[in-house]
């Protein structure tokens, strides 16, 4: 029993700190007036939810705060009078430099389209609730930091699963203010499950 304990508080422990919030959770953040958006680094191998990342700035009083983030999938709302800001030019913000050399990168979810892929989930953790999409349900991923469908569990419960229909079939991915999401497509696509052309 206490075993089972441990490995439950280790699954949870591993999605607190490792796992990326899928779509519809932190779809934008919004900033106090006349501040901008700035991105901070963090250890090289860290990853996390976006908001970790993305602040708000206020080049005034050369101050970094959290924004508030809204996502379809939540009821959080932003506070009057906050705004969707711009990212910060070099000129209102200057990163940190090491040894002269700037610290600075982009590693928001997108930069561009290419960034981006329709994903079909094959897999939900079941020790615990799992989060965003239901299972063969379509979602916007990222290439380079993709969402961890176990969500910090492992293959022993967390089992692939074969989707009957591909959901993601009349969507693309498309990267928009740095956050990928979904829209549909005009394109002649082919169903994976079929190898049918979809109209």
């Amino acid at each position: 029993m206490k075993l089972l304990i441990s490995l439950l508080l280790a699954a949870q422990y591993l999605r607190s700190t490792n796992a990326v919030l899928p779509p519809g959770y932190e779809d934008q953040i919004w900033c106090p007036p006349n501040n901008c958006q700035v991105y901070i680094p963090m250890d090289p191998g860290f990853t996390g939810p976006i908001s970790l990342f993305e602040k708000c700035y206020n080049p005034s009083a050369d101050e970094i705060t959290d924004g508030v983030w809204t996502g379809s999938l939540t009821n959080v709302t932003a506070p009057d009078e906050w705004m969707m800001p711009e990212r910060c030019t070099d000129e209102e913000y200057s990163p940190p430099s090491v040894n002269g050399t700037t610290a600075w990168v982009w590693v928001g979810q997108c930069k561009e389209d290419a960034d981006c892929v329709p994903t079909l989930r094959s897999r939900v953790p079941t020790l615990s609730d799992k989060s965003g999409v239901d299972m063969c349900e379509c979602y916007a991923n990222t290439v380079d930091s993709p969402f961890d469908e176990c969500e910090g569990e492992s293959d022993m419960t967390c089992p692939i699963a074969g989707c009957a229909e591909n959901a993601c079939a009349r969507l693309e991915a498309v990267c928009e203010v740095g956050v990928c999401e979904l829209k549909e497509t005009t394109a002649n696509i082919v169903d994976d499950t079929t190898g049918d052309l979809c109209d």
